[in-house]
């Protein structure tokens, strides 16, 4: 299964946007149905935090550095789908995510496309605790996280975009 896994972050009081995607994303599980939701149900993921990837190597260094390394045990995100309610064209999925040493649960909206589902919402960091690591990540950006009132800022909020491609097998 080919997956890609993007993030938005946000800086300044504006909520200007930061792009990024992990390179290294695993994916377990996926059995054969022809129930989208029963596919869905099997996945198991592991996110290896140093895959970071904004196409700046300075920022992605600080952001494994000084965000994930501010963390408990977080040079992997681990997570495993724990329900789906829709049908094979559109609904909503639900994740056990853990981070910092917490576990818990993202719910994001799911539509399928040619074989490929694209899964989108946001999560909390306040959720995982994640304060210390977003103030670490946020002294070592402080001038690049502050916008025209002169405040630096990094939301807790971060927007989720992930798409993975089934494969389709007739027997």
């Amino acid at each position: 299964n080919a997956v890609s896994l993007k993030w938005t972050a946000y800086k300044t009081s504006e909520k200007v946007a930061v792009g990024g995607s992990f390179n290294d994303v695993l994916i377990t599980g996926g059995e054969k149905s022809t129930k989208l939701a029963e596919v869905l149900n099997t996945i198991k993921f592991t996110i290896l935090t140093n895959s970071t990837n904004t196409t700046n190597p300075d920022r992605d260094d600080k952001i494994v550095n000084s965000f994930f390394g501010a963390m408990m045990g977080t040079d992997i995100i681990m997570g495993q789908v724990s329900g789906v309610e829709g049908d094979n064209e559109k609904g909503k999925c639900s994740f056990f995510v853990t981070m910092n040493e917490i576990e818990k649960e993202v719910v994001l909206d799911y539509t399928v496309t040619d074989n490929v589902v694209k899964l989108v919402g946001e999560l909390d960091l306040n959720n995982w605790n994640a304060n210390e690591a977003i103030a670490s990540l946020n002294k070592v950006c402080e001038d690049l996280h502050k916008g025209a009132d002169g405040v630096s800022v990094l939301w807790p909020n971060v927007g989720l975009d992930i798409e993975v491609a089934l494969s389709k097998r007739c027997h």
